[in-house]
């Protein structure tokens, strides 16, 4: 009845299309897995110049400088990491960014030139290093294979 001419040809376009759509997901996949990478080293960047003047301990005078120019940075750095992460993942890093931005929006709207004195002390420094380094914890990237091999998730 049937042809074994047909069912290989059959057989080698079945399988044709299931390679055709596996190396397009993995492609997708990489894609967005170097898309996040490229990201998590702007969102990094972005907090080096203040990790930098916080580690520094007899640097004062252009810290309240730094700190508020680089915000803004820093904040459009988020927003695009963001769109590279899972909903779990999601969730804990706006816990991250929500406690590093009420810490930065408590010392920015201070009444004075005094809220930046805060950072005089080596335990608030501590503080603030410890927050930026929760949210850069999230740019380390898992290996590639982790990624590919989720394929078929929706993220």
């Amino acid at each position: 009845m049937c042809n074994p001419v047909y069912n290989t040809i059959i057989t080698i376009f079945i399988g044709a299309i299931i390679g055709t759509i596996c190396t397009y997901i993995g492609a997708i996949r990489l894609a967005r897995f170097n898309n996040k990478i490229v990201a998590g080293t702007r969102l990094r960047e972005t907090f080096n110049l203040e990790l930098i003047t916080l580690n520094n301990k007899n640097n004062f005078l252009n810290i309240s400088n730094i700190i508020k120019s680089r915000f803004i940075e820093q904040q459009t750095a988020v927003n695009e990491f963001r769109l590279f992460l899972t909903n779990k993942e999601l969730i804990t890093f706006n816990k991250a960014w929500n406690e590093y931005y009420e810490y930065k929006c408590k010392s920015i709207e201070g009444p004075t030139g005094q809220q930046w004195a805060y950072l005089s002390n080596q335990s608030e420094r501590d503080n603030n290093i410890k927050l930026i380094e929760n949210i850069i914890a999230f740019t380390k990237h898992k290996s590639i294979f982790s990624c590919l091999t989720n394929c078929w998730s929706g993220r």
